[in-house]
């Protein structure tokens, strides 16, 4: 959360907040009425947003809907190819023929050989297995000049290929992210956790998950919709939900689209959770009457904030790590690191 000094120049602004003021000044008479109604100057109605400004620093959560697009590069040079499982290969010995054979890579990235049994392949380049089966073969034979030929390879490419390429997309797979922040994979044993990223340290997350079973690829994240851009906005208001934001939203703004705060709560310690150094939540206090009396200065909502309006007043206990991650609601909890959170600072 940021604070953004602005005079008010706009007339939007402005009505919003002389409608809070009055919210406040009316209630004291209206003992009838339970809740304050927040200003109706703006439409925040969700179909009256029509574009909506996704920055580029976006963390992906749940609910995002993302296209995961592959690029494999077959284009290796035959001296720079890393050998991998289920590859092809030809070994020849030179000077004695009937010892030469084709084989096939085994998961385990062993190949077997008449006299010498198995012989470690993968991870290593055609030339350099070359010398290490001559080296093998030295105590058997006399002149072991061998070479070794890859006559089938990118196995494993081709496969993954096959597993992501589609019609419409091409080599894309499409992914949801999951209500635990994770999405799966084809070839991936474990899943990916997305949220709390943005879609280049995702895609680069990505990328590093594939290297370990495929060296010559490249990983791009395209976020087709935005469903986490959001904040919450939870405690002694009229609609206690999580609201899409839209550009820069103020604090005024999102309290305004819950519907303002009842006459209940304690409007001089609200409480804004956000994502701190490592997606740890932190807390900040807000003196809403402070803010109104001033006209200076307002805080901005960002991304997975969680506004929480209390009823009575809140110690200072209340507002450490070991409480306010008690407050953060379930539905934006796995964009935040709850993880070690006891720890001491």
């Amino acid at each position: 959360m940021r604070l953004v000094k602005m005079p008010y120049p706009f007339f939007c602004r402005y009505f919003v907040t002389v409608s809070v003021i009055c919210c406040f000044l009316f209630s004291g008479c209206a003992k009838e009425k339970e809740k304050i109604h927040a200003p109706t100057a703006v439409d925040f109605k969700e179909e009256s947003i029509k574009e909506r400004i996704i920055p580029a620093s976006y963390m992906v959560g749940p609910s995002d809907e993302l296209e995961v697009l592959y690029y494999m590069d077959p284009e290796y040079s035959m001296g720079d190819y890393i050998i991998d499982a289920e590859d092809k290969l030809r070994v020849d010995f030179y000077y004695y023929p009937e010892l030469s054979k084709s084989v096939q890579v085994r998961p385990d990235g062993f190949i077997t050989l008449p006299r010498v049994g198995d012989i470690k392949a993968a991870g290593e380049v055609p030339s350099v297995l070359a010398k290490k089966i001559s080296e093998t073969f030295s105590e058997y034979l006399s002149q072991p000049v061998v070479t070794v030929e890859l006559t089938e390879f990118n196995a494993k490419i081709n496969k993954l290929k096959a597993a992501v390429s589609s019609v419409n997309r091409g080599q894309a797979k499409y992914a949801v992210v999951r209500p635990d922040g994770k999405i799966s994979l084809p070839y991936l044993k474990e899943p990916i956790f997305a949220a709390g990223s943005t879609t280049i340290e995702l895609g680069k997350k990505i990328e590093n998950a594939y290297r370990s079973y495929i060296k010559n690829i490249s990983i791009t994240i395209s976020l087709l919709k935005a469903n986490s851009y959001r904040a919450c906005v939870i405690g002694e208001v009229v609609k206690s939900d999580c609201y899409s934001l839209s550009g820069n939203t103020s604090f005024l703004d999102i309290l305004a689209r819950a519907g303002g705060v009842t006459t209940k709560a304690n409007t001089q310690q609200i409480v804004i959770i956000s994502r701190g150094d490592k997606g740890r939540p932190v807390s900040s206090v807000i003196d809403l009457q402070n803010i109104i009396k001033k006209q200076e200065y307002y805080p901005m909502v960002q991304q997975y904030d969680v506004i929480y309006v209390p009823r009575t007043w809140l110690s200072e206990t209340a507002l450490t790590a070991h409480e306010i991650w008690k407050i953060i609601p379930l539905s934006v909890s796995a964009s935040y690191n709850l993880a070690n959170i006891f720890n001491k600072e």
